[in-house]
């Protein structure tokens, strides 16, 4: 052997040396980060087995995973309704109603009753972000979005929206739900006049019945309830017509939200796929959001230009001394004009989070309150006997120009139909708070900090708050007046701590505190005027030219998540008749 071969042997020897002690290096490695995932998920399991509130003794929802928490509990296998039994209400202490859960790794308080939610939602307005939620929300509404919001930016913002409803802008907005209530029954008529003469109209609401003497439609309700909440929308916010409720279909506008609304429920609902929420990502989905994003933020864009040199130019609709003013845009934009820090994109935002805000909650609402109408012939009975008694003869000139002044004065029942539908259900099921200081509740004392869960679904159905918590009750908002002078008697609001009970089931006054479906406090939903001003109107309109019916008579409506709402599964079908 040559010297050569003798530096080449040693060379080998030192290379199988060196990759030995790599591979140990590795194995320690890899054994050791091993080790230390073992003991992350040994820790997580007894974090996640551990009441989140033990020092307070309350009782924890079983079923967490050391992961997710309660999460796939809450989900209840499709059925949000499961769900919420099995971590709000079933371990939740009898007295107290108070039960705890974790949420990934925060711990969470759960409240029940309504002495405790008046005090959490009045008490706080902070709302610790949830960074994946906040993800999506920037991406749908804007970074500005009043539901990403804390703190003085919150309160600068909500301020210039809750100043924008003034009583003028309510009353204009008032004329514009006729318009769209009045346009939609028409639209409806028209289309089975079509089918009674042998013509075929197109919709993407509606599978038209065929054959028969007397056509009717047939089909889901909520998509046409969203085509009037949208063009009520764009008419009283925006002074813009969509037109859906005329052409029966969505717009190139509503699509374009339509969409948006659809893919932040996707994205939402589908957290361990990167794509869904890394939206810089060249996918086909990232793509169209971002095409319609840019399509409906360039369109409300515009309306900002048009609304700003309105006022420029003085044709803004207001006063000198602004009690009055033109649509809630305009408003708006005159708020901002004081606040110096509410930029064009933001206000672009704020009206992306209204336009959120009143699309899918008020014609869920709507959608709901027809099916509890057709499925209770004496509240249906009441509700036209009210409101033919308010509106025109269908005859008369004065038809197509009338305008409720005040919805809930007027039409006290109807009003009071709309409430107990939201009661039994209310379209956001569920809302949170951070406590921005210490509370009590029931002698136990929970820290600055800590995480409240307000489940409304659950509260709005807990006996204990609403005695027959499942049936539709509408005496819980309304009582019989007797008018001495007329002989008669006709319905009025229930006193707010009515202590008698009413009715020939004596049923007593539903209990404010519990009612939290508008939330409570500082944070409180800025639209509720609004919202139950448009959801009573159409529900009027609708109800005195048209009869809804359900499909079948054992058909029973089943309520799904989407995103942070809940809604019927399959959209509400039903049968849709001249009256």
């Amino acid at each position: 052997m040559n010297a050569y071969e003798d530096i080449n042997e040693s060379s080998n020897s030192d290379v199988v040396l060196v990759r030995g002690v790599n591979n140990v290096l590795l194995t320690i490695f890899l054994s050791s980060l091993v080790a230390y995932g073992y003991l992350c998920i040994q820790r997580l399991k007894k974090k996640t087995s551990t009441p989140c509130f033990s020092e307070q003794g309350v009782p924890m929802a079983g079923g967490a995973n050391f992961l997710l928490g309660h999460i796939a509990v809450l989900h209840g296998k499709g059925d949000f309704r499961k769900g919420y039994e099995m971590v709000y209400e079933t371990p939740a202490d009898p007295s107290s109603g108070l039960c705890s859960l974790w949420f990934i790794n925060r711990p969470i308080l759960s409240v029940l009753l309504a002495r405790h939610i008046k005090a959490i939602l009045s008490g706080s307005s902070y709302r610790e972000p949830i960074r994946l939620i906040e993800l999506h929300n920037d991406n749908f509404l804007g970074e500005k979005a009043l539901t990403n919001l804390n703190g003085k930016q919150w309160r600068v913002y909500r301020s210039a929206v809750h100043r924008s409803f003034t009583p003028s802008a309510l009353k204009q907005s008032q004329k514009c739900i006729h318009i769209v209530g009045n346009t939609l029954v028409k639209a409806i008529l028209n289309n089975i006049l079509f089918q009674k003469d042998g013509k075929k109209e197109e919709s993407e609401a509606f599978e038209p019945s065929t054959g028969g003497k007397n056509p009717v439609y047939k089909g889901p309700v909520l998509p046409l309830m969203k085509m009037a909440t949208i063009d009520v929308f764009g008419l009283a916010i925006m002074d813009v017509d969509f037109q859906c409720c005329e052409k029966l279909q969505l717009t190139p506008v509503a699509s374009a939200f339509e969409y948006l609304a659809e893919e932040y429920t996707r994205r939402l609902g589908t957290p361990w796929n990167p794509a869904s929420w890394l939206y810089t990502l060249p996918t086909e989905a990232n793509k169209r959001h971002l095409q319609k994003r840019k399509f409906i933020r360039d369109f409300i864009g515009k309306q900002i230009d048009r609304a700003q040199m309105k006022i420029k130019n003085g044709h803004d609709g207001s006063n000198n001394d602004n009690s009055e003013g033109g649509n809630l845009l305009t408003n708006i934009l005159l708020t901002a004009e004081r606040e110096s820090d509410v930029s064009k994109s933001a206000i672009l935002d704020l009206v992306m989070t209204l336009l959120f805000g009143g699309y899918d909650t008020t014609s869920i609402t709507l959608s709901y309150a027809l099916y509890m109408m057709a499925t209770h012939p004496d509240i249906q009975k009441e509700c036209l006997k009210e409101i033919d008694a308010v509106f025109p003869n269908s005859t008369s000139k004065e038809e197509d120009v009338f305008v409720l002044d005040d919805p809930a004065r007027q039409l006290p029942y109807t009003h009071a139909v709309v409430l107990e539908t939201l009661r039994l259900y209310p379209p956001a099921p569920v809302t949170f708070r951070t406590l921005e200081k210490s509370i009590e509740l029931d002698g136990k004392i929970f820290p600055q900090g800590t995480s409240i869960m307000v489940p409304i679904w659950s509260i709005q159905r807990d006996a204990r708050n609403f005695p027959r918590p499942l049936e539709m009750i509408s005496a819980r908002w309304v009582r019989r007046r007797d008018m001495k002078m007329e002989g008669e008697s006709k319905w009025e609001e229930r006193p707010f701590r009515e202590e008698e009970m009413y009715g020939e089931d004596a049923i007593p006054c539903a209990n404010r505190d519990a009612f939290c479906v508008f939330s409570a406090g500082a944070r409180n939903c800025v639209g509720r005027k609004l919202a139950l001003q448009e959801a009573v109107t159409l529900f009027a309109i609708l109800v005195r030219k048209l009869k809804f019916e359900v499909m079948e008579e054992e058909y029973e409506v089943i309520p799904k998540l989407s995103s942070v709402v809940q809604q019927p599964n399959d959209g509400l079908p039903m049968i849709i008749t001249p009256r």
